[in-house]
């Protein structure tokens, strides 16, 4: 009997379960199109410190045109679901660092957040990371091995778009090394009149 009231005690200070019945009726209220009433539930259980309301809200609140004109609810809500281990909430934050948007810009701080994400499985972070590196934008020196490395941890979880990337490098990998061998042949046969063995 004791191990049972132990776990729930466990599961009473899990932010991820406080909250729950009013996230439930929110999803059933979201379901129905009754977006005001999901809104009021998920608030209820965001401010108990249930992160997925918390994440759904920050989505919310940067999605409805007209429901929050300054950017900072949205942010609010992204920044505690992020810090809380969303990994959603966390490539949303991140992304909104890079932007500036509602947010002082920060290239460092947007990097890190899309990192944390990326590093916890989300293909679209490790898509935005892939980017990142292959592109040498935002503070990330570039890199075409760490973008690899990004595309191919989202191509294996399904996403298509980074199957393409990868096909597409090592199409023009496979052509940038033909293009150097034949150049070499080129430079052999004017310098010295002849082809290298093959």
């Amino acid at each position: 009997h004791d191990d049972k009231q132990e776990e729930e005690e466990i599961d009473i200070n899990n932010p991820r379960v406080i909250g729950g019945k009013d996230y439930d009726q929110a999803i059933a209220y979201f379901e129905e199109k009754n977006y005001k009433e999901a809104v009021s539930c998920f608030s209820k259980a965001a401010e108990q410190g249930h992160t997925e309301s918390q994440y759904r809200l920050g989505v919310f609140y940067s999605q409805v045109q007209g429901a929050d004109q300054s950017g900072t609810e949205a942010l609010k809500w992204y920044k505690k679901a992020a810090e809380q281990g969303i990994a959603n909430a966390q490539n949303n934050l991140g992304l909104r660092y890079l932007s500036g948007n509602g947010i002082v810009q920060s290239d460092m701080e947007g990097e890190s957040w899309i990192r944390k994400a990326a590093e916890q499985g989300l293909a679209e972070a490790q898509v935005n990371l892939g980017y990142m590196y292959l592109m040498g934008e935002r503070g990330v020196a570039k890199s075409d091995t760490e973008a690899m490395k990004w595309y191919k941890k989202a191509a294996e979880q399904g996403d298509a778009s980074s199957q393409e990337i990868i096909d597409n490098f090592n199409t023009v990998l496979e052509s940038e090394q033909e293009w150097v061998k034949s150049a070499a042949e080129l430079l052999c046969r004017i310098e010295f009149g002849t082809i290298p063995n093959k």
